[in-house]
């Protein structure tokens, strides 16, 4: 037994409780515990405009119309226990498009919760310039989902009327136009 060496282990004082079904399951089942908790509490209250305003209402601002300015804000939105809306904060997004953002997420309503929550919404203006007439078109906005809106608005258009030449002919007594 003269060459034989024997390795001897040394626990560390904790080792002994790190064995088995301590510190690594009880970390487990507190993470478990902890995440269940928050998904229940984000089932309950719902992040978003559930009741939009009335579509009668036109939110794309004109000076933005004749600038021909378009773009998305990104905006949080806080929601109190009733279901009220009020921007928290303006995150991105042209500057002439932010007051009429506002405006529409106030005019809106989330759903009722225990609690007041924030979350994040897009509200994207869409601009229509394809045509010399400026129509306003039949729905002003349309909401994608609770946290995504899409407002509508034409711009005026300036046409060249040289463009368009029309020339009036006569021959004896008939009269007629041509347009080039």
């Amino acid at each position: 037994m003269l060459g034989e060496t024997t390795q001897s282990r040394v626990a560390h004082p904790f080792a002994r409780f790190a064995k088995g079904s301590g510190i690594a399951r009880s970390a487990t089942a507190l993470l478990l515990a902890s995440t269940a908790i928050t998904a229940a509490h984000a089932l309950n209250a719902s992040c978003g405009i559930t009741q939009p305003p009335a579509q009668d209402r036109q939110f794309f601002p004109p000076i933005a119309k004749a600038a021909h300015v378009s773009g998305e804000i990104v905006l949080v939105a806080r929601f109190d226990q009733q279901g009220g809306a009020q921007v928290s904060k303006v995150l991105s997004g042209p500057e002439m498009l932010k007051e009429s953002a506002t405006a529409y997420i106030e005019a809106s309503m989330g759903e009722k919760s225990e609690e007041a929550r924030e979350c994040e919404i897009v509200i994207s203006f869409n601009l229509d310039a394809s045509s010399c007439e400026a129509t306003e078109p039949v729905r002003p906005f349309k909401q994608i989902d609770p946290q995504h809106v899409n407002i509508y608005g034409s711009a005026p258009m300036i046409c060249d009327p040289a463009g368009t030449l029309t020339t009036r002919h006569h021959f004896l007594f008939f009269h007629w136009n041509t347009t080039t």
